[in-house]
Parts: structure tokens; C-alpha cells; sequence
């Protein structure tokens, strides 16, 4: 890493190392600024990826409900027939198969099958069972389950957008907390020259890259490029990507001046009479 490495330049995109260690001398607001775009960009791949996805497996399901059918007191109250396939998509599907006898398996990535007195849940993960909440009551019939989907279709699909948005601008924040005294010792051994707010900015900063890469990985995973081991590979990636992009911008920050110098480096007197 050269001294034509220059972090004190204008930070406007944190893909490269040197692209991250310029918001080390940039605005609070600046990074906070590129942080919500992409968790604004984020939240909208994972609304997307809900409509395409899973919305038209549920639409299904709720067209092929009965015209009566209910869950009240922990229990299944089903007149259709058993065990049946209601909605299936590549993604998600529903069965209703009361004793659990297994004799339909979807090809979906989850399937949720609905039981006399629990909902299974079948993934790649395996297998994952609950009972159904005594005080719970919903009506799995047409009647109930149009005018019910019709009206929380929109507002889950905004909460959705929100609490993704929200919440990776908290988990940002949270990660840049907990590397920032790293990233700052890794700059302090390398004779570069970094605040520890700065190193706080690197750390918000060095956690882009993955975010982008996630944000390829969810439309990539909703248009059939990726398959599902291949989407988890790529999340398990994005940490990998957050941690090379950590440790490695700090040496893209300018070098110490010797009036600056680091206490552990031998002076060069110092030098001199150990030989």
C-alpha cells in the first residue's frame, strides 16, 4: 500500500479498499447517507422477493381453501380433503395433511403442512414442529381468508420494507461498534494515521461491499440464477467479504508522520547500538 493511497480524499463509494478508507475523513452524514441507500435498496429486493415469491403460493392457497375450515383451541377443524396440496410455488408451498402421514412432498424450498393439532415445517434445515396457540382462532375458509389476505397484503409488505431498513441501519451501527477499536489498532501497528472515530466511519463503511453483494444474491435467488444452497454460500460470503474489507482499508489511510511515530517501532539509534 502506497502513499499514493489517499484517504482524505472525497468518499463516494465504499466497493474498494480505498473507496472505504475515504470515509474515515468524510461526514457522519455522508455515510449515513450510502448506508440507507442500500438498506433502502435492500428492504426493496426483499418486498420484491415476497411478491414473486411467496405472495402467489399464498394467493393460491387462499383461492383453494374451503368454504369452511377453522383452527380454534389448538386444533384443525378441516371438511376438504386430506391430505391435499392447496398452493405450491418454487419457493413456498401448503399442504393440509392432518395425521402428518407425509405422503405429499413438495418440491418447494419450505413447506408448511398444517396438522390436526401442530404445523410442520419442512426445508432444507429439516424438519420443524409447533402446536398451534391454545387461544388462537382462524378461520381457514375462503370466506375469512380472502377479505383477510386482501387487507394485510399492503400493510405487510410496508412493514416489511421498514423493518428491514430499520433494522440493518441498527446492525450497522452495532457492527461499526464492535470492529471499530479493531480497525483502529490494526491503522495504530501499521503506522497509519486514524482516529478512532474515523475507525468507526472505516467500520460502517467496510460493511457496503457485502450488503451489495446480498443485494445481488436476493434478486439472483428470486429469478432462479441461484438455487438455494447457492444463495446460502453467497450470505455466508458477504461476511467473509465484510471482514476482508475490515482489516484491509485501514492500510489505505495515510501514513504516520514521524513526529507521529508508532512507540513500538525501534528508533533508528536504537537500532544502531543492538548491532
Amino acid at each position: 500500500m502506497g502513499e499514493n493511497q489517499q484517504a482524505d480524499k472525497t468518499a463516494w463509494q465504499p466497493l474498494t479498499f480505498g473507496g472505504v478508507a475515504a470515509f474515515a475523513t468524510a461526514t457522519w452524514k455522508r455515510l449515513l447517507v450510502v448506508q440507507t441507500i442500500l438498506a433502502l435498496l435492500l428492504a426493496s429486493s426483499t418486498v420484491w422477493f415476497l411478491q414473486t415469491a411467496w405472495f402467489p403460493a399464498i394467493n393460491l392457497t387462499v383461492r383453494k381453501l374451503p368454504a369452511q375450515g377453522k383452527v380454534r383451541d389448538g386444533k384443525l377443524d378441516w371438511p376438504g380433503e386430506n391430505p391435499s396440496l392447496l398452493g405450491e410455488g418454487r419457493f413456498l408451498a401448503f399442504v393440509v395433511d392432518v395425521n402428518h402421514s407425509g405422503q405429499i412432498h413438495s418440491t418447494a424450498h419450505l413447506q408448511v403442512e398444517l396438522g390436526q393439532s401442530t404445523i410442520r415445517f419442512r426445508s432444507l434445515f429439516g424438519i420443524m414442529e409447533m402446536p398451534y396457540p391454545k387461544n388462537w382462532t382462524l378461520g381457514l375458509n375462503r370466506g375469512d381468508a380472502e377479505p383477510w389476505w386482501g387487507a394485510w397484503k399492503p400493510p405487510i409488505l410496508w412493514i416489511t420494507f421498514g423493518g428491514v431498513a430499520l433494522g440493518l441501519l441498527i446492525l450497522w451501527a452495532a457492527f461499526a461498534t464492535l470492529w471499530a477499536g479493531a480497525v483502529w489498532l490494526i491503522a495504530f501497528f501499521a503506522n497509519r494515521r486514524l482516529s478512532i472515530a474515523g475507525a468507526w466511519k472505516i467500520s460502517g463503511a467496510a460493511l457496503m461491499p457485502g450488503a451489495v453483494l446480498m443485494l445481488a444474491s436476493v434478486f439472483g435467488y428470486g429469478l432462479g440464477v441461484l438455487d438455494l444452497v447457492q444463495f446460502l454460500s453467497a450470505a455466508v460470503l458477504h461476511i467473509v467479504v465484510d471482514v476482508v474489507f475490515l482489516i484491509t482499508s485501514p492500510f489505505f489511510m495515510p501514513r504516520l508522520e514521524t513526529t507521529q511515530r508508532n512507540p513500538f517501532t525501534p528508533k533508528k539509534g536504537d537500532a544502531e547500538k543492538a548491532k
